[in-house]
C-alpha cells in the first residue's frame, strides 16, 4: 500500500525530479487531462472532484511517509490543481499552455488566500492551495477568452 501511495503522491515519480518537481507534476496533470479526460464537462468535473478528495488522503499519507511537511516530492496536488485550471475551458493547445502558465504563477507566488490555505492540516494544506491556484488560473483564462471574443 505504501508503494502505491508514493507512486500516486509523487505523480508517477515526476516528483523525484531534482528541480521544479511541481512544474513536472503540473505537466503530468496537463498531459493526463489532454489525452485521457473525456470531452463531457460534467464528467471532467466529477473526475476532478473525486481526484481532489483522493489527493487529500494520498498527499497526507505521503507526508507521513516522507516525514516532512509538504515535501517537494509530493506533486499529486499539482496534478489535480492543473485539472481544476482546465475545467470548462476549450480544448486547444493555446488554452492548455495559458492555463498551465497561470496555474504555475498562482501556485508559485501564492497570493494571500492561497498562502493561508497551506496552514490547513495534513493533506488539506497540501492540496487546497493548488485547487485555489487552479481556480484562479481558470478564472483568468476565462476572462481572457471573454475579451478575445469581443
Amino acid at each position: 500500500m505504501r508503494k502505491l501511495l508514493l507512486l500516486l503522491g509523487t505523480g508517477l515519480g515526476s516528483g523525484y525530479t531534482p528541480v521544479a518537481s511541481g512544474t513536472f507534476g503540473s505537466m503530468l496533470g496537463a498531459a493526463i487531462y489532454w489525452y485521457f479526460f473525456p470531452s463531457n464537462n460534467r464528467l471532467c468535473l466529477l473526475i476532478t472532484v473525486v481526484a481532489v478528495v483522493i489527493a487529500v488522503y494520498v498527499c497526507g499519507r505521503c507526508e507521513e511517509c516522507f516525514d516532512k511537511i509538504d515535501d517537494g516530492r509530493i506533486v499529486l496536488d499539482e496534478v489535480v490543481g492543473m485539472w481544476v485550471s482546465l475545467l470548462f475551458l476549450p480544448r486547444t493547445l493555446h488554452v492548455l499552455f495559458t492555463a498551465f502558465i497561470f496555474f504555475r504563477f498562482f501556485d508559485i507566488y501564492k497570493p494571500y488566500i492561497i498562502r493561508q490555505s497551506q496552514k490547513l492540516n495534513a493533506g488539506y494544506g497540501i492540496v487546497i492551495d493548488d485547487v485555489l491556484a487552479g481556480i484562479s488560473a481558470n478564472l483568468v483564462v476565462h476572462v481572457f477568452l471573454f475579451f478575445m471574443k469581443k
